[in-house]
């Protein structure tokens, strides 16, 4: 968009103006806002607000989706981690439930399972589980794998 104006009795032309709205029309009058160390730079009012919010709007969608690959790629190491290096203990499934997650039309299954050891029993859920052949034949009572580090059984990883 380049505009024409006056301003303090000197004439610009053709100006280019950063910001763009459907109301601007050829021929038609807009406001502009000038600084007076810079009149050649002139300004609309609120295309402050209009940038930030196209900005910060692209800003904010990259650093979600930028939050959600690192919380899979450090669950992921996690989960290899605890293959690799933690201990391997045979659970009991007490539950199979749904999600609140959906994948492609596909509601994700929690499997609840426990451990008992001396007079402790120890509580793990699954990742949701959207693979129903991971899930073929598993029901309440069977036995599951679950591996958790041997000093803090919170942090652990329910084989599926």
């Amino acid at each position: 968009m380049y505009i024409d104006y006056r301003y303090h009795g000197r004439r610009y032309t053709n100006i280019r103006l950063d910001t763009y709205t459907p109301s601007m029309q050829i021929g038609k009058k807009i406001k502009i806002l000038i600084n007076p160390q810079a009149p050649a730079n002139p300004t609309i009012p609120g295309a402050g607000i209009l940038n930030l919010t196209i900005w910060g709007g692209i800003g904010l969608v990259f650093t979600i989706l930028g939050s959600i690959f690192l919380k899979y790629v450090f669950a992921d190491r996690r989960r290899h981690r605890l293959k690799k290096t933690g201990q391997r203990v045979t659970a009991i499934v007490s539950a199979i439930t749904d999600s609140h997650v959906t994948l492609n039309g596909v509601v994700g299954k929690i499997i609840e399972c426990y451990y008992e050891e001396a007079d402790e029993r120890y509580h793990f859920e699954s990742a949701p589980v959207f693979n129903s052949t991971a899930l073929h034949g598993l029901n309440v009572g069977d036995t599951i794998y679950v591996y958790v580090d041997p000093n803090n059984y919170s942090h652990y990883y329910v084989e599926v």
